[in-house]
């Protein structure tokens, strides 16, 4: 019974200190995660994610995504997977902005907590390789709208045909 009593103490002692550490200690990262609401069914493959996270330093992110990002149009091939970092964020109070740049290019989808390229390099993600395949686009510039737990994001330059493209948050 004593055995007992000094275990119920101690798990009771250990909860009550993670509690206040827990408000004490700053969250190291907040993520937020959205994902592209498109309109035909091809598959989660061919979704596109934008994560942000924010710390003391400010808002940094990335995009998870398809090569079509930097392709103008898929020419008889199957796209290739991005995590690249989003540059240059600014976030006002209901809009945001920011620049990608073309990257390395994978075979497979990224896992959604992979966050950077070299992370999925030394994962074994296999490159994507397409003879004669170039990005039509290096720097793809995206601004849009922050509303209640969704992004409404416009294509962007350099693209001449303007689209609205939404995101939900999911997470």
């Amino acid at each position: 019974m004593k055995k007992l009593l000094i275990l119920l103490f101690l798990s009771w002692t250990l909860h009550a200190v993670y509690a206040q550490t827990e408000g004490l200690v700053p969250i190291e990262h907040v993520s937020y995660i959205y994902e592209e609401q498109i309109s035909y069914p091809s598959g989660r493959e061919d979704r596109c994610y934008l994560i942000f996270r924010k710390d003391s330093l400010g808002v940094h992110g990335c995009l998870n995504a398809t090569t079509d990002e930097f392709y103008v149009a898929r020419e008889g091939f199957l796209p290739g997977y991005e995590i690249r970092p989003l540059q240059n964020i600014i976030v006002k109070q209901d809009s945001l902005s920011f620049t990608v740049e073309a990257g390395v290019e994978f075979d497979n989808p990224v896992p959604l907590y992979c966050k950077e390229e070299a992370t999925a390099q030394r994962m074994g993600i296999p490159l994507w390789t397409q003879k004669g395949a170039k990005p039509d686009v290096i720097t793809h510039k995206y601004k849009g709208k922050i509303e209640a737990n969704r992004l409404v994001i416009d294509d962007g330059e350099p693209f001449t045909i303007p689209r609205k493209r939404v995101f939900i948050r999911c997470n």
